[in-house]
């Protein structure tokens, strides 16, 4: 399974329409497809373009153990970003509890003094605000944050004045 650009995209199975479990590499055209698009998989799974690798000159197994490797990386690395979004989830879920417990009545009162609160001394909503908010909390890639983000949507068009925005 491969994953790009986490918040936005996922692509399972297949990569560039090459299928990645098992993949392997058995004709010279197979090996020139790979070429076109080994960059990009190797960029996604590191951060970065490969540099110093001559893979033009790389037998068709060792292109497909590397291939094979990276994609496994990036399987490593979806779980594990998964993982740590499930765990913000249970952390927020735990924040807006607490926030209730200090005094606001519900749910939607406590999205609005958080989102008020990480305005700090901005009088006005910042278009990136509400985007801003749940990916500092690491819900941003989750059904949850979606949610959430349509909430504080809502919250913010219903309340206007408290967001320095013209009614």
């Amino acid at each position: 399974m491969i994953i790009f650009n986490y918040n936005k995209l996922i692509i399972t199975i297949t990569y560039k329409n090459t299928q990645m479990e098992n993949f392997k590499i058995t004709t010279e055209a197979e090996k020139t497809e790979c070429l076109m698009w080994i960059s990009d998989l190797y960029k996604d799974v590191n951060g970065f373009r490969p540099r110093g690798y001559n893979f033009d000159e790389w037998s068709f197994e060792e292109l497909t153990d590397f291939v094979n490797d990276l994609s496994d990386q990036a399987d490593q690395e979806r779980k594990y970003h998964e993982e740590q979004a499930q765990l913000a989830e249970i952390e927020f879920n735990k924040r807006i509890q607490e926030v209730i417990d200090l005094g606001a009545r519900d749910r939607e009162t406590a999205l609005r003094w958080m989102l008020q609160g990480d305005m700090g001394d901005d009088k006005e909503l910042d278009l990136y605000a509400v985007e801003y908010f749940t990916m500092i909390r690491g819900i941003d890639t989750t059904e949850t944050g979606r949610n959430v983000e349509k909430e504080l949507i809502n919250i913010a068009n219903s309340n206007p004045e408290a967001f320095g925005m013209a009614a």
